[in-house]
């Protein structure tokens, strides 16, 4: 007899991972979580860069002194 499975369930659109960090294609992805993290946490200042290795943008937050 054969079973019936369920399908996997995979969000494509979810950001991939480089080292830990979320992945973002486009600098205006990376500029939208940062303005909602801003407001979810207004103590917190975070910096987008290009990543070397996967060449899409990651966020980094801004140590101040």
């Amino acid at each position: 007899m054969s079973r019936s499975r369920k399908p996997l369930a995979r969000n494509f659109d979810a950001p991939r991972t480089c080292g830990g960090k979320h992945c973002y294609k486009t600098q205006r992805d990376a500029e939208a979580v940062v303005e909602e993290k801003s407001i979810l946490q207004p103590e917190l200042e975070l910096a987008i860069y290009r990543c070397l290795s996967c060449g899409e943008f990651h966020l980094t937050r801004v140590k101040t002194s």
